[in-house]
């Protein structure tokens, strides 16, 4: 059975990428702006299947349990990723992207034990990689750990309120809520019982303000070694450096 992908569609709420794995190195192949659509699905599966039979598919949001995606932040509900697609006979799998980002952190780093990502794009994506692979980190009911109630008041796109991701949105926007967030990071952590916390995301690409959240999330980290993304520059995520840590774990989407 093969044990990696030979390609991989990294899909983000700004935007989309085939990323071709020849050789071991993530070679950007297609790309598309925006959150896709099922059009553009089809077209990012055709580029992705040029390289391969096998492929992953990374994107937010969860799988329930007929194998059709919800990712609020790409307006998507009980989507299924296997039509949108079109590739009979291929291995298609799907894995979080937060979850392939937090392993791809963790080998890019060159980390042991557990880490812990905090992923920050137009959501806030929270998972967790360890020497077994990696997962999106849920609290006990089921629920994303960036969707955890924090009793603010203002209203989340996944259509609950108060959110962590809430809070991370207004920070990312206004500057505002520092203290907040640091308290949401801490309780995140508490649940999580990493190793390490790596800071990464689209939203973070800006030096200056990936420094500035450093800052505010120091508090909540209790004293844990804290980093930012080691994703090279002219890559929207880690997520292709993760995929042999998460291919095995992968879902056959419907």
């Amino acid at each position: 059975m093969r044990r990696t992908p030979a390609a991989v569609i990294d899909v983000g709420g700004s935007g989309a990428a085939v990323w071709s794995l020849a050789g071991g190195a993530p070679r950007l192949s297609d790309q598309h702006p925006g959150a896709p659509g099922t059009a553009e699905l089809a077209l990012l599966g055709v580029a992705a299947a040029r390289h391969g039979d096998a492929i992953l598919v990374a994107t937010p949001g969860q799988m329930d349990g007929d194998g059709l995606l919800h990712a609020a932040n790409l307006g998507w509900s009980r989507l299924s990723l296997a039509g949108a697609l079109d590739l009979p006979g291929r291995d298609v799998r799907w894995v979080n992207d937060a979850a392939a980002i937090a392993a791809g952190e963790r080998a890019l780093h060159g980390l042991d034990g557990r880490v812990l990502a905090l992923v920050f794009g137009t959501g806030l994506g929270v998972a967790v990689a360890d020497a077994g692979g990696a997962r999106t980190l849920m609290d006990g009911d089921g629920i994303e750990a960036g969707h955890m109630a924090t009793g603010d008041p203002e209203a989340c796109p996944c259509g609950r309120s108060g959110c962590v991701e809430v809070l991370a949105r207004r920070w990312m926007a206004r500057g505002e809520g520092a203290d907040a967030l640091g308290d949401a990071v801490r309780m995140i952590c508490d649940m999580a019982r990493p190793d390490a916390v790596v800071l990464c995301g689209g939203a973070l690409r800006d030096r200056a303000r990936m420094r500035a959240l450093l800052d505010v999330v120091a508090g909540g980290v209790g004293g844990l070694p804290l980093f930012g993304s080691a994703a090279p520059r002219d890559e929207k995520s880690a997520a292709p450096h993760g995929t042999a840590a998460v291919w095995a774990q992968g879902r056959r989407p419907g």
